[in-house]
C-alpha cells in the first residue's frame, strides 16, 4: 500500500480522513456548546422565568459530565477504534439536542439533558479525531492535526452561531436545538461513517505509521514527560478559561467598547485557526520538543499585555499574541502526546488530560469572577493568569527528547 493511504475498508485517501475530521470537529463541543451559550441564555431564561445563573449552571454540568466521561471515552477508542465510538457518541450527541427541544422548563430535565450532551461530546469529538489522525499520519501529523481540528473547529465556530441565530429568529429556541441536532446527524455522522477508517489497529502495511507503538498506561503515567505535559495543559487551561470566560468585561475595564470587544473576540477566533495550521506545520518541520516554547511564548506575552496594558491598541496586541499561542497550543498536546506516550494507550491518556483541561478551565473561570467580586477589578486575576501560563511555559522547557518515531522532514508526503 502506498504511504499516502491508510488501511480502511475502501482504501480511502488520507485527504478524505482530514475532511471527515474537520466536519466532525465543526460539530464538536466547542462550536456546539461554547458557540451557542450566549444566544440561547436569554430566550430560555425569559420563557421559563429562570435567573441568569440557571443556564450557565447547565453548561457547567455539561462540562463536568464531559470531564468525567473523557477517560472512559479514551479507553473505548483505544479498544474499539475511533470510528465506532464516535458514531455512537454522535448519535447520542445529536439526540440530546432533540431532548432539549422538548424541554418544559424543568431544571432537573434540562440539567440531565445537558449532562448527557456533555458526556456524549467526549465520545464524539476531539479525542477520536486526534486518535485516528495520529494513527494515520506520522511525517505530516502536525499539519494533519491543524487541518482537521483547526479548520473544522474554525468553520464550526463561524457557521454554527449563524445557524442557531437564524433558527432562533425564524422559529424560536426549540427550532434552534432541532437544527443543531439535525446538523450532527446529517453532516457529522455521515462524515465519520464514510471517511474514517474501519480499522486503525493491528499490524500496519509497509510505509504506514506504526499505530500501536507506545507505552502502556501504567508505564506512561510513571514518566516525567507525562506529568510535564499535564502541567502544560492545566496551567494553560487556567489562562484560557479565565481570559475567554471574562473577555468582554475585562476588555471594558481596559477601555475597550463592547462593539470592539466583540470584534476582537471574532478576530481572536480567526487568528487561532491560522495559528493551528502554522503551528502544525512547524511541529513537522522542527522535530524538537523546544517547539513548545515557541508555541507558548505568545500566550505568556498576551497575558502580560492584558494584565498591564490599557486601551484599544494594547488589547488588539494582546488578542493577537494570545490567539497565536492558544491556537497553536491546541495542536501541541495531541502531537506531543503521540511523541512521548505513543499510540498504544493514546486515547485513554488523552482522555485524562482533556478531563484536567476542562476542569481547570471551568474552575479558572469561576475563580476569575470571584476575584473580581472580591477586589472590584480584574487586575489581580489577570496577574495570576500571567503566573499560571508562565509556569506552563517552564514545564514545557523541561520536556525531554521525543520517545516515539520522529520522521525526517524529507520523508513527508
Amino acid at each position: 500500500m502506498a504511504a499516502g493511504h491508510i488501511e480502511t475498508a475502501g482504501r480511502r485517501p488520507q485527504s478524505g480522513l482530514i475532511v471527515g475530521g474537520a466536519l466532525a470537529a465543526a460539530f464538536s463541543a466547542g462550536p456546539m456548546l461554547g458557540g451557542t451559550i450566549s444566544l440561547l441564555i436569554q430566550p430560555l431564561s425569559n420563557e421559563f422565568g429562570w435567573a441568569r445563573s440557571v443556564f450557565p449552571m447547565a453548561i457547567m454540568i455539561a462540562a463536568c459530565a464531559g470531564a468525567l466521561a473523557a477517560p472512559l471515552a479514551g479507553r473505548a477508542i483505544d479498544r474499539h477504534g475511533a470510528r465506532r465510538v464516535m458514531l455512537a457518541g454522535l448519535v447520542v450527541f445529536g439526540g440530546a439536542h432533540g431532548l432539549l427541544a422538548l424541554s418544559d422548563g424543568g431544571r432537573p430535565y434540562t440539567f440531565a439533558a445537558y449532562a448527557l450532551l456533555g458526556a456524549a461530546s467526549s465520545f464524539s469529538g476531539t479525542l477520536g479525531i486526534t486518535r485516528v489522525v495520529s494513527s494515520a499520519f506520522d511525517a505530516g501529523r502536525g499539519r494533519a492535526l491543524g487541518l482537521s481540528l483547526g479548520v473544522g473547529a474554525g468553520l464550526g465556530a463561524a457557521a454554527i452561531p449563524l445557524l442557531t441565530n437564524a433558527a432562533l429568529v425564524a422559529s424560536g429556541w426549540r427550532a434552534a436545538y432541532v437544527v443543531l441536532g439535525a446538523g450532527v446527524w446529517t453532516i457529522a455522522i455521515p462524515a465519520v461513517w464514510l471517511l474514517f477508517p474501519r480499522r486503525e489497529t493491528g499490524a500496519p502495511a509497509v510505509g504506514e505509521p506504526r499505530s500501536q507503538e507506545g507505552h502502556s498506561l501504567g508505564v506512561a503515567v510513571r514518566t516525567k514527560d507525562f506529568w510535564l505535559l499535564g502541567a502544560v495543559v492545566i496551567f494553560n487551561a487556567v489562562g484560557v478559561g479565565a481570559i475567554t470566560g471574562h473577555w468582554a468585561p475585562f476588555q471594558a475595564e481596559r477601555g475597550v467598547s463592547a462593539t470592539m470587544a466583540a470584534g476582537l473576540l471574532s478576530g481572536f477566533g480567526l487568528v487561532k485557526v491560522v495559528a493551528q495550521l502554522g503551528g502544525g506545520w512547524l511541529m513537522d518541520r522542527l522535530q524538537t520538543p523546544r517547539i513548545a516554547l515557541f508555541v507558548l511564548a505568545p500566550i505568556v506575552g498576551g497575558a502580560l499585555v492584558f494584565a498591564l496594558g490599557a486601551g484599544p491598541a494594547a488589547m488588539v496586541a494582546g488578542a493577537l499574541l494570545f490567539g497565536l499561542g492558544e491556537g497553536a497550543e491546541l495542536c501541541l498536546l495531541p502531537y506531543m502526546l503521540g511523541r512521548y506516550v505513543g499510540l498504544r494507550c493514546y486515547g485513554e491518556v488523552m482522555g485524562w488530560l482533556m478531563a484536567a483541561n476542562i476542569l481547570a478551565s471551568g474552575l479558572a473561570n469561576v475563580a476569575m469572577g470571584a476575584l473580581f467580586d472580591l477586589t472590584g477589578s480584574y487586575r489581580i486575576g489577570l496577574l495570576l493568569v500571567c503566573g499560571a501560563v508562565f509556569l506552563g511555559f517552564v514545564a514545557a522547557g523541561l520536556l525531554g527528547r521525543y520517545r516515539f518515531h520522529v520522521p525526517s522532514a524529507a520523508s513527508e508526503a
